[in-house]
């Protein structure tokens, strides 16, 4: 809910607030910073939690594997869906990308920051810290939200586009959920995985938290860890894929299909790094129409 109270404030400000050139440029750092510190605050999470480190070195090649298949099958099922119904969509101009540079300079900057968080959760930091820095990513999120909305309320032209792509836009979360199932069901023929397993695993989407207690408590002890360790790698790596693809599909919304439910949050500073804040209304709809959907489809598929 708060996430959603400084989207809506920003867009108010942005909306009755005439900014000068200065201040957008204060606007650009100010989004650089918040994602700074929610890759560090990321990274220092993962440093601290002794069961994601524990678990990081028994299934974690496999779920490894299987992350880059979901990933594939999404980007794939959402450049489908744009090659047919989405031709022509414009992201617009964002104050976020101004100063962006080189994609993989990105990457290798997100990539410092998060190992500088490992660091200082595997050193400094213990589990009891762990709320703590769920609190410190949500402030930040919380800060990069509320930028975002002042920079869309400025671009109406995002807005116009979005009400000419109507429900198409919703075809967008169908896709990156489809596409993560058919990666996974590839995976379940060569990994040690039963094909509901699979299915649910790539319909998790990037949610996690729901995926591998929910998987667990169904199924397993490993089939648990595997659905956890697949879409925490997703998230993960997101950061790191997502200004790739950026350089290779300029424009294209399949490049925010590797963030699957996360893309409304956690992974929302990096894609409208890449993309544009133009984007930020439709990976907002995205994430949350993706969140909706997975408690939904992965008990179903796990009847199979």
């Amino acid at each position: 809910m708060e996430l959603l109270v400084a989207l809506v404030a920003g867009l108010i400000a942005g909306y009755l607030i005439q900014l000068s050139d200065a201040w957008i440029n204060r606007l650009n750092q100010t989004i650089f910073v918040s994602l700074a510190v929610l890759m560090v605050a990321l990274g220092a999470k993962i440093g601290a939690d002794p069961e994601v480190l524990a678990n990081l070195g028994t299934l974690g090649f496999q779920s490894l594997l299987l992350t880059f298949l979901c990933i594939g099958g999404s980007v794939g099922a959402v450049l489908l869906i744009e090659w047919r119904w989405l031709r022509g969509f414009d992201n617009g101009d964002s104050i976020s990308t101004a100063e962006a540079g080189n994609p993989f300079q990105l990457a290798v900057w997100i990539g410092g920051l998060l190992l500088a968080g490992v660091a200082i959760g595997f050193l400094l930091l213990e589990p009891r810290h762990l709320p703590l820095l769920g609190n410190l990513v949500a402030m930040a999120l919380c800060l990069f939200l509320f930028v975002v909305g002042v920079d869309l309320a400025r671009q109406t032209h995002i807005w116009q586009e979005i009400r000419k792509m109507g429900l198409i836009v919703a075809l967008i979360p169908f896709g990156v959920l489809a596409g993560g199932m058919l990666g996974a069901l590839v995976g379940s023929i060569f990994l040690d995985i039963t094909v509901p397993i699979a299915l649910a695993t790539g319909a998790s989407s990037g949610f996690y938290s729901y995926a591998g207690v929910f998987i667990a408590e169904r199924v397993g002890a490993q089939a648990g860890t595997i659905a956890f360790l697949t879409n925490f790698f997703r998230e993960l790596l997101s950061f790191f894929i997502i200004p790739i693809l950026g350089s290779k599909l300029k424009g294209r919304l399949a490049v925010m299909a590797p963030g699957g439910a996360t893309t409304m949050d956690t992974t929302l500073p990096v894609i409208t790094q890449t993309l544009g804040s133009g984007v930020a209304a439709i990976a907002l709809i995205n994430g949350a129409i993706v969140s909706l959907l997975v408690p939904i489809v992965v008990p179903l598929l796990l009847q199979l």
